[in-house]
């Protein structure tokens, strides 16, 4: 809430309403004695092991006094950073009592502010609504949990914590010491533990390692036990006000939340965030402020304490958790390990780099789990669809009876349903053998949802382990998960939410049956034969810019629809034909920088050169490129595939600026036959098509407010990097070099070992292209 400027004197910060940008710090956080042991420090420096912080850190500078003292670079797991020690001598520790006097005055309407929140939340919700805080264990919650205590009487709330089972020590410790502390100070306060359904190292073992495309572990780790504790305490109210510590500064995603937000998971659950717009400062000065000690994980250098595996976890997390707690780590790294053998990763260095560099992280499909003996598969033929299962997990039988069939016909081997879907009576077979079913079903134009309810039952059939989703998902707790599976029709209600949970229906099918690289561009049926093998050819270019209304002359009857849908997905025409502005503000710039504007958007429009987007920049023999692209869409035709890359090797081949200028796709030729493609890409790009690239990304993903850091990392898509190969410094000096336009279109940080970059939400980005075409926005 409030600007932060040094204490230079006293080694403090001062919270103002008010400062000049320049004098403006991005909010530090305090360093104890443990992460500067850690890190070396006291090989330099002489400091005592006390309660109190010694320094200040942002980003990865720490200062003593104001002035930056060190610095600390790299770092990851099982590897520590090399540090620049700028300063060395004796520090004192940050004299708590000046910090808090000092600011007392704005501690005291940051309290204000958030207890008169909370207590509006109480009156307004008390009758209808019981109330719960959620407690992780983490500064935020810790902040959360105090200020309610001030405000809400403790029968008329609890705490609850989810337990994960990948929590670290520390935060078992002041869990079990802050309910403690609380239960002292009021007889009648509450708390509820949350545990898991199984062991947490089955699920790993069930679903393999989480990853950031199968992130299965927040749902079934976190709000299935969470709710499943809620629904099990029968409380006189069911719905929920849910106070917790959610906080928009944490990153770009919680930026976007709200303070206030109803039935955002499940419907009868309101989330309350009084600290919403609270700093990292605010909140650690808040802690010294009420002496309330902190989750020790912070004292060695955390900035989060959540899972001690996560696939989101920073390098410098793991640095910290790889030194402080190997033991803990190391089971869960075991089965990643296991997982990274199946894909060939056989070598103990091999393997130790595959862990460091995070690419477990990137897990999209099932080759580094365990061999199943589960076989699903489902075709549409002549009008019938037909789904084939052997060795079934649990009971199609009992799934079956989410659809509420009738008019069963029965016979040992054979099963006909029908059901009234949609309006229609529909009917269905399934045929039963030893190891497994068939289901047929006749179609028609109008049961498309049928047929997905059909397949999500038949993945739930074939590979649920009783994980617990579906239990708790299902409002009139129909479903039974204990030695079997049951399902109990008298209180199935045919909601279908537990058909809803993911895209299959079941999270360990969705794992274990995602290819690898699929990089879906939108929710849309992949199309990626537009063009006939033509690619988009530079003397067809040059002809629609000279005369926008007689484009189709000398075309043949093929090449006028590829022509036109490469127009379409350049964003230089409409669907209706008509120009664009984007044509009108390129028609009359240089042939390179026409290319680089057309690529860029080629990029976020065209399946297929999105999908050369997410290939690396390497060298790649025709072979290897065609299997790579016959991997990542297995579900589509051969023909299909051959067409979408003879087409896109067929635009390298027409743009002497995409292959030779930008070397986005340089082709090793015998004749007309293409042998290979090498992938290198340039730093030679405009500046204006740079920000334009970065305001089409943000427009896609809303990351207006985002991190050079971000932009550059490994699994996003659709950024500079990723189409147009360009450095990262390269980018830094531009960006640098824009800031200060009057229409605000960028403003950047990059000291103190910063990177952040802040969009306009005003502008669009044909609106910041215009601005840097021609000077000006009409």
């Amino acid at each position: 809430m409030f600007k932060i400027q040094w204490d230079k004197k006293n080694n403090s910060i001062l919270f103002k309403e008010k400062l000049k940008p320049y004098s403006q710090l991005i909010p530090p956080r305090p360093v104890y004695f443990e992460e500067m042991d850690l890190l070396g420090f006291d090989k330099l420096y002489d400091y005592p092991k006390s309660e109190e912080p010694l320094l200040w850190s942002i980003g990865r500078a720490y200062y003593y006094k104001g002035e930056k003292i060190a610095e600390a670079n790299g770092g990851g797991l099982y590897e520590k950073p090399t540090m620049n020690f700028i300063y060395t001598g004796s520090i004192l520790p940050i004299d708590i009592s000046k910090l808090v006097s000092a600011n007392e005055e704005y501690l005291t309407i940051l309290t204000n502010e958030a207890k008169t929140y909370i207590n509006e939340i109480y009156k307004t919700y008390r009758k209808s609504h019981s109330f719960s805080v959620a407690f992780s264990g983490g500064k935020d919650s810790q902040v959360v949990l105090d200020l309610v205590s001030q405000v809400i009487p403790p029968e008329d709330y609890f705490a609850i914590f989810t337990d994960t089972e990948m929590e670290l020590p520390e935060t078992y410790e002041t869990v079990s010491k802050s309910f403690k502390s609380y239960k002292q100070l009021f007889s009648n306060f509450r708390n509820i533990i949350a545990n898991q359904f199984r062991p947490i190292l089955d699920n790993w073992r069930d679903f393999g390692p989480p990853s950031r495309l199968q992130r299965w572990c927040c749902t079934v780790c976190k709000s299935l036990p969470h709710k499943n504790a809620l629904d099990n305490l029968n409380l006189p109210q069911t719905d929920l006000i849910t106070i917790e510590g959610v906080r928009k500064a944490e990153s770009n995603r919680r930026s976007n939340y709200e303070r206030l937000a109803i039935g955002i998971k499940h419907s009868n659950i309101t989330n309350v965030r009084p600290i919403f717009d609270w700093n990292d400062s605010e909140v650690y000065v808040y802690l010294m402020y009420r002496s309330i000690s902190i989750n020790v994980a912070y004292r060695y250098g955390l900035s989060r304490v959540g899972c001690v595996v996560c696939p989101f976890s920073s390098d410098w997390s793991e640095f910290i958790l790889s030194a402080i707690h190997p033991e803990v780590i190391e089971k869960f790294y075991i089965l990643i390990r296991n997982s990274i053998k199946r894909i060939g990763v056989e070598s103990d260095r091999d393997q130790i780099d595959y862990l460091r560099q995070g690419k477990w992280k990137m897990r999209a499909g099932s080759g580094a789990l365990p061999t199943s003996d589960v076989f699903f598969s489902s075709s549409i033929e002549s009008n019938v669809l037909q789904i084939n299962v052997i060795n079934p997990q649990s009971s199609i039988l009992e799934w079956i009876k989410i659809l509420n069939p009738f008019e069963l016909i029965e016979s040992i081997d054979e099963k006909t349903y029908k059901i009234k879907f949609e309006d229609k009576i529909k009917e269905f077979t399934i045929y039963i053998f030893d190891n497994g079913f068939t289901i047929h079903h006749h179609i028609s134009k109008v049961n498309d949802m049928l047929i997905s309810y059909l397949k999500r039952i038949s993945y739930k059939a074939a590979y649920c382990s009783n994980c617990g989703v579906c239990y708790v998902t299902c409002p009139n707790r129909a479903i039974s998960m204990n030695n079997v599976l049951l399902i109990n029709r008298s209180k199935c209600s045919s909601c279908f939410k537990c058909l809803q949970v993911c895209d299959k229906g079941c999270f360990i099918a969705k794992s274990r049956t995602q290819f690898k690289g699929v990089n879906k561009m939108s929710d849309k049926k992949i199309s990626l034969d537009k063009y006939a093998g033509f690619g988009l050819r530079e003397e067809w270019l040059l002809n629609f810019f000279q005369n926008p209304n007689y484009w189709k002359e000398g075309l043949g009857s093929k090449q006028i629809p590829a022509f036109k849908n490469w127009l379409i997905e350049a964003e230089l025409i409409s669907h209706v034909k008509e120009t664009s502005r984007l044509y009108d503000l390129l028609k009359d710039v240089e042939l390179s920088l026409k290319w680089q504007a057309i690529w860029l958007n080629l990029n976020f429009n065209s399946n297929i050169v999105n999908w050369y987007s997410t290939i690396e920049f390497s060298y790649w023999n025709r072979i290897n490129i065609q299997e790579r692209l016959f991997s990542d869409h297995p579900d589509l035709a051969e023909r299909t595939l051959k067409n979408a890359l003879n087409a896109l090797f067929n635009l390298f081949d027409n743009s002497i600026d995409l292959q030779e200028t930008y070397k986005l796709g340089i082709l090793n030729k015998k004749g007309k036959a293409i042998f290979s493609i090498h992938k290198l890409g340039s730093n030679d790009i405009h500046p204006a098509i740079l920000i334009y690239g970065l305001y089409k990304f943000a427009e896609k993903h809303g990351f207006y407010d985002t991190t050079l850091t971000e932009l550059y990392q490994s699994d996003l898509q659709l950024t500079p990097y990723r189409i147009f190969g360009i450095d990262r410094d390269h980018v830094k000096q531009i960006l640098v070099s824009l800031q200060d336009n009057k229409y605000r279109i960028i403003k950047v940080e990059f000291s103190a070992n910063l990177d952040n970059i802040f969009l306009n939400k005003e502008l669009s980005a044909i609106d910041v292209l215009e601005i840097l075409l021609t000077g000006e926005l009409k």
